[in-house]
């Protein structure tokens, strides 16, 4: 649900949105799963946070966010979340 709203979000953006309009939602839905993460212990799994970080990565893909300009490279989910891989 969380990233069928960020979808739906980015889709009604104007062609003139700037970067800061497409990270701000991207931050919203990070921090939405951030706060599910918190509430409900090992919610995210180690393999779906490698997952949703993909999903997250093709989605700034696909509306020209630069994946090597958020988090050393790694895209804008590590830099925001806080579901980090445990090992």
């Amino acid at each position: 649900m969380v990233f069928d709203e960020l979808t739906a979000n980015l889709k009604v953006l104007p062609n003139e949105a700037t970067i800061e309009d497409k990270v701000y939602l991207f931050k919203y839905s990070v921090l939405a799963n951030n706060t599910m993460y918190a509430r409900i212990n090992d919610l995210i799994e180690t393999g779906e946070r490698e997952d949703l970080c993909e999903l997250m990565d093709q989605i700034s893909i696909a509306i020209r966010l630069e994946i090597e300009e958020f988090a050393n490279g790694e895209g804008i989910a590590s830099e925001l979340r806080e579901w980090y891989i445990e090992y």
